[in-house]
């Protein structure tokens, strides 16, 4: 999906586990037209919503907070952990070079101390996603 100069001012990433899951960051990968890194990330921040059904969506609690990695072409978006059933990260704002959205990327971050075992749920699984973009009123 577009997200550079030419691209539309709005870019939806949603994403539906099928199951409630642990999640504290977003990661979306970006590449530019030849597939390498980006190396900007330029104005572009992220806001996040969940939902129960992919239809109805509610803004986190609390703020995320959005940024880019350059060595590694990627924003991260990180946040309280929320148990969800669909997750979506939107953009309002276009990067200043050209950009192209290749992949989100969830994850569920944990600490771990010495004493005590870590029991985890390890689980191969197809997610659904969808892109969405609407064109901005400064391209009509």
């Amino acid at each position: 999906m577009p997200l550079g100069p030419d691209a539309q001012a709005f870019l939806a990433l949603a994403a539906s586990f099928n199951r409630f899951a642990p999640v504290d960051e977003l990661q979306i990968v970006a590449r530019d037209p030849a597939g390498n890194p980006v190396a900007s990330g330029g104005p572009v921040t992220w806001d996040v919503y969940t939902s129960l059904d992919g239809v109805l969506w509610s803004a986190l609690p609390a703020p995320a907070t959005t940024a880019f990695d350059p060595q590694l072409g990627l924003w991260r978006i990180t946040f309280d952990e929320v148990s969800v059933r669909w997750i979506k990260a939107v953009a309002f704002f276009v990067n200043t070079v050209p950009t192209e959205v290749t992949e989100l990327l969830a994850f569920d971050r944990r600490a771990l101390g010495p004493d005590g075992p870590l029991d985890t749920e390890i689980e191969r699984t197809s997610v659904a996603t969808s892109m969405s973009w609407r064109r901005g009123a400064a391209s009509r």
